[in-house]
């Protein structure tokens, strides 16, 4: 299974739903990116079979940002869990573009 490319995500967060755009490289060792309208961040993560983890740092009006993003993937679409650091936690979606 490839995540490589272009994905819409949506990141329901305590201050509501973000959208974004990530961008994955790889196959079992992944790198990527992610843009969204409260900061960017450069990502690392891994992909074993359907479960996927991405993690992150963003800089935001708010300060420094640590993200985790666990998952399952299935074809175009992923979803799963997010860590916001201090910020709390929520859940994800992302559709291939």
């Amino acid at each position: 299974m490839s995540v490589e490319g272009s994905w819409a995500l949506k990141i329901s967060s305590p201050m509501g739903e973000q959208p974004a755009t990530l961008e994955l490289k790889g196959s079992d060792s992944l790198t990527g990116s992610m843009n969204a309208s409260v900061g960017n961040s450069e990502l690392t993560g891994s992909l074993d079979g359907d479960a996927i983890e991405f993690k992150g740092e963003m800089d935001s009006q708010m300060g420094k940002i640590e993200l985790t993003f666990t998952g399952t993937v299935d074809g175009d679409e992923m979803s799963g869990s997010a860590q916001f650091g201090s910020f709390g936690s929520g859940g994800w979606t992302a559709t291939r573009s």
